[in-house]
């Protein structure tokens, strides 16, 4: 059964997990936690090495807008020899589930609104989300196209360049006029 994870977010408040395999024979425990920072949310976790007592480095993974962690605990049946007795094994693994700022669609961003839950994440992760809705419906208005420049007149080269910074103003504009209707719109002003 899988359960989410909200609060764990620093090495003192980490969600830790015992009996952690080290190497073949050894146990440990390990601590899972989700950092946020100004860019974003990531997932890190540190060993105890348990010839030392001491902790290892945290390791840290890449950064996504949000993140939840996940807890699942799953049971492995293993066969035993002696007149054919199964023993039961259950361990947890960590995981978690995210969205992305332009890279998350609509459904990823409402799938990950429905498995979270929203009255447990902070101010900053909801606005994150606002940003992840707003860049996607801003990227869904959008239209591209290539064009060969090579062959451009000095003239005209900075002619496009003056087009093209006017429609990065109204781009800019549009998205926050989108991202700044969300927040209103979700009390996180």
């Amino acid at each position: 059964m899988m359960s989410n994870l909200y609060g764990h977010n620093s090495f003192d408040s980490a969600y830790v997990v015992t009996n952690y395999p080290w190497g073949f024979r050894l146990k440990t425990s390990r601590r899972y936690w989700i950092e946020t920072t100004k860019h974003g949310d990531r997932f890190c976790y540190a060993t105890l090495n348990p010839k030392t007592a001491k902790w290892c480095k945290p390791k840290k993974g890449t950064y996504d807008a949000v993140m939840v962690m996940t807890k699942e605990t799953k049971i492995k049946y293993l066969n035993s020899m002696n007149y054919g007795n199964r023993d039961v094994k259950q361990y947890e693994t960590v995981s978690y589930f995210s969205v992305s700022a332009g890279w998350s669609d609509f459904k990823d961003i409402k799938e990950f609104e429905q498995k979270a839950d929203l009255q447990q994440l902070s101010k900053e992760q909801l606005r994150q989300i606002c940003y992840c809705k707003s860049v996607k419906q801003v990227h869904s208005k959008l239209s591209y196209s290539f064009e060969n420049t090579t062959q451009l007149s000095q003239k005209e080269r900075e002619k496009r360049d003056d087009k093209e910074k006017e429609i990065n103003k109204k781009i800019n504009k549009y998205g926050n006029y989108v991202y700044s209707k969300c927040l209103v719109k979700n009390n996180l002003l």
